[in-house]
């Protein structure tokens, strides 16, 4: 092996089968040399578990990010709540591309994507992980995703996402509060009046809100855990959040009760 690390599967394998374990062979490693790279059924049967195993770990880091941002966002905490809402959705995109058979790997500052199947070669993304990740479930899914069916303001929906996070981190001198963002005023309000719990269980039985410039911000983060929790079991998975991270979940839970409405997104 190259290294012992906690990084992707999906991108030990690949640095390992490219260059032989040798870290001196990868980092020598030209583009050419690797968009010529040619699966062989050994190498899918090796990605394919890791693949599996690495949406599993995105999924967490999306509950997690999705979790916190609620909370951000009963507490008025909104710059802090979009970020976090934003990163939730990206981890579900990662998650379900993992489920999907769609591996993303980077060389330095390279990045590759490739289908786990044999005879496929990497192809150059030439654009940073987020927007990578939003383009290739453009290029795969955009018939089939049901978030891609509508726009929001003429946006896809997930690059509107991301632009909401870039106002916060980039665009802006500094967080709004104690203002409110425009995408958040109306939310604030339907906050107030008629709780949390209200209004997540309304974003988890009418999907209309995820295209809506004035829910989106929570309402898609939302819908996207309930697609890749769908892409997930249909992986075959069967432990979704290993029973430790469950142990963290359940602590946010047990001290925000609206919460326990995603729960059946924990399991299979």
């Amino acid at each position: 092996m190259i290294m012992s690390s906690d990084r992707l599967r999906t991108q030990l394998h690949f640095e390992n089968i490219l260059s032989g374990g040798n870290p001196t062979t990868w980092q020598s490693l030209t583009k050419g040399q690797i968009k010529s790279f040619e699966l062989t059924p050994t190498h899918v049967t090796i990605f394919e578990s890791a693949l599996l195993d690495d949406s599993i770990d995105f999924y967490y880091k999306g509950i997690l990010s999705l979790n916190e941002g609620i909370i951000s966002s009963k507490h008025k905490n909104f710059s802090w709540a979009t970020v976090k809402l934003y990163y939730a959705t990206y981890y579900f995109l990662r998650a379900s591309l993992c489920c999907k058979k769609i591996a993303f790997v980077r060389k330095e500052r390279d990045g590759y994507h490739f289908n786990n199947i044999a005879l496929d070669k990497p192809k150059a993304n030439g654009m940073p992980d987020h927007m990578a990740a939003i383009d290739l479930f453009r290029q795969h899914f955009i018939t089939t995703d049901f978030l891609q069916s509508n726009t929001i303001n003429a946006m896809n929906p997930y690059e509107w996402l991301r632009q909401q996070r870039e106002n916060v981190n980039y665009r802006h001198r500094t967080f709004f509060e104690p203002d409110i963002s425009a995408i958040w005023d109306s939310i604030s309000t339907e906050f107030d009046n008629d709780g949390m719990e209200f209004w997540i269980k309304k974003y988890i039985d009418d999907d209309i809100y995820s295209f809506l410039d004035d829910h989106a911000v929570l309402a898609l983060p939302i819908r996207r855990l309930m697609l890749t929790h769908t892409d997930i079991k249909t992986a075959g998975y069967t432990t979704i959040v290993r029973a430790d991270k469950l142990v963290k979940i359940n602590s946010l839970i047990a001290s925000d009760d609206y919460l326990k409405l995603l729960r059946p997104f924990y399991h299979a």
